[in-house]
């Protein structure tokens, strides 16, 4: 009788020590790629929220000043000592002071705290501070027509929450006029 063969040794398809540890390090390299790309957007989209919720408050402060009578602009314009009547966003009808607690006069800064959410019971979260000053300008001495006009200039200011305390400074300008009718 022949002898048979011996059964050849099947190789098994199994991963060696190293290309384990090549594998789980490229894949460490991409999560932590990924993770950077998240944390990126993530201050991204919240300094989007600070930018907006800034502009939001003073388009509300723009439309406070057009809204006041128009001699009380005039005054304001032509006079340092000549308090504007601003109430605050944060509601309850208290009136906007300038940084020393005084009346608010055009070219001054006033600031207020803006709170952008709550905890779920109820709380304050997440504080900006919004600071701004008015500057206004007689446009009388340069409209040839006679037309009356006041030129209203807002200047805001609020800090990223970034991590790196960057301020945002923008400018918001228009005009309040009143045209004779002739």
């Amino acid at each position: 009788m022949l002898a048979r063969p011996a059964p050849a040794v099947r190789r098994l398809a199994a991963f060696t020590l190293v290309e384990s540890v090549v594998s789980i390090a490229v894949f460490t390299i991409v999560c932590a790629g990924i993770f950077a790309v998240v944390l990126h957007m993530r201050r991204i989209a919240e300094n989007n929220v600070y930018e907006n919720t800034g502009l939001t408050m003073a388009q509300g402060y723009i439309e406070q000043l057009r809204s006041l009578p128009y001699g009380e602009l005039m005054t304001a314009a032509n006079s340092a000592t000549a308090p504007l009547v601003l109430l605050s966003a944060n509601g309850g009808g208290a009136r906007l002071t300038d940084s020393a607690g005084g009346l608010l006069n055009a070219g001054e800064w006033t600031r207020e705290t803006i709170f952008l959410d709550r905890t779920a019971d109820g709380r304050n979260a997440q504080p900006m501070e919004f600071r701004f000053k008015v500057e206004l300008a007689d446009l009388r001495p340069v409209t040839p027509i006679g037309a009356n006009g006041v030129e209203i200039n807002l200047t805001y200011e609020l800090t990223l929450p970034d991590g790196r305390g960057a301020k945002l400074r923008r400018s918001l300008r228009t005009v309040r006029s009143v045209v004779p009718n002739y």
